[in-house]
């Protein structure tokens, strides 16, 4: 099955094409966990890119990340690195991956 792989903070993390969000070292996914898309600007109070099946991973690099966790809406935030943590890598690939 195709999925989405992205690293924010150091930590990868792969997305199923329904938008279900784990960490990469974790097999199974939840329902409680949707990965929604990223604004690309910290000033931004909303999704500039949505998830998708069909998005192009290369335009949330450099995005900061939204999800929506046990039904609550919200932006990755804290620090890493002294900076507004963003994805930094992304690509779709294979669940083996």
């Amino acid at each position: 099955m195709r999925q989405l792989h992205f690293c924010c903070r150091g930590e990868w993390y792969r997305v199923n094409t329904l938008g279900h969000i784990t960490q990469i070292r974790n097999k199974t996914f939840t329902e409680n966990w949707i990965f929604l898309g990223v604004s690309k600007h910290h000033w931004r109070n909303g999704i500039d890119v949505y998830f998708s099946p069909d998005v192009d991973a290369k335009e949330l690099i450099g995005g900061y990340v939204w999800d929506l966790d046990h039904g609550t809406t919200r932006t990755w935030g804290g620090g890493f690195g002294g900076k507004l943590p963003t994805v930094t890598q992304a690509y779709w690939g294979k669940d083996s991956e």
